[in-house]
């Protein structure tokens, strides 16, 4: 590239300035823009940092159905009725209805699966009992 075409591609003609299309803009008006464009960068990198760590939190259920989950996913009626008995008395806000107890008792022990993997009966069990002590006391 010449450098007479750098120069005269990149001077500037009193307030207007090339673009890169080649027509001339105002330059206060370039200016202006590129302000706006930066503060929109950096609200986004803002948004995407909020983000990614609310995502630190999300646990996610893998691909195949592992031994825990399945013996989770697996309980019937009559065993997770009594827990969400205890979950209710413990202050969680579960409906009456059947459906509602075992889906809440499900998801409460997917969360222990989630993160203790193979392990996840002791804590569960040790939340459970404690949860059942606070009752009780």
């Amino acid at each position: 590239m010449s450098e007479t075409f750098v120069l005269e591609r990149f001077a500037v003609f009193g307030d207007r300035t090339p673009a890169a299309d080649g027509e001339f803009v105002c330059a206060q008006d370039s200016i202006d823009h590129e302000a706006v464009l930066q503060a929109q960068i950096r609200t986004l990198e803002t948004q995407l940092k909020d983000t990614h760590a609310a995502l630190r939190d999300v646990r996610t259920l893998p691909a195949e159905l592992t031994p825990p989950a399945r013996r989770i996913l697996g309980m019937m009626l009559w065993e997770t009725g009594p827990i969400a008995g205890a979950l209710r008395a413990a202050g969680k806000q579960i409906n009456n209805r059947a459906e509602d107890e075992q889906a809440a008792v499900l998801h409460w022990l997917l969360c222990f699966a989630l993160e203790h993997g193979m392990n996840w009966e002791k804590p569960a069990a040790a939340a459970l009992l404690k949860m059942t002590q606070a009752i009780t006391d």
